[in-house]
């Protein structure tokens, strides 16, 4: 059910969540090196959405470069669950 999620901006705190960059990086076509440089600078967009129903206490964390996004799925204690 990663789909039923629904944005919330403001009512639900994003658990803390540290990403390694190498994980993340290559899915927006990006080096390691490259994503953070451009995270640095604020290029790389993000959002979060709150999980409802059965996907409550669930985040979904969206990252955008350009064209590309990666969905992350993330479980309320910051771990991650899935990457697509």
């Amino acid at each position: 059910a990663e789909d039923a999620m629904e944005s919330r901006r403001g009512t639900e705190t994003m658990p803390e969540l540290t990403l390694d960059a190498a994980l993340v990086a290559p899915r927006l076509g990006l080096s390691p090196e490259r994503f953070m440089a451009l995270w640095r600078r604020g290029i790389i967009r993000q959002s979060f959405e709150a999980g409802v129903g059965e996907d409550a206490g669930r985040f979904r964390v969206t990252l955008r470069y350009l064209a590309a996004r990666v969905e992350l799925f993330v479980a309320a204690d910051g771990t991650l669950l899935t990457a697509r």
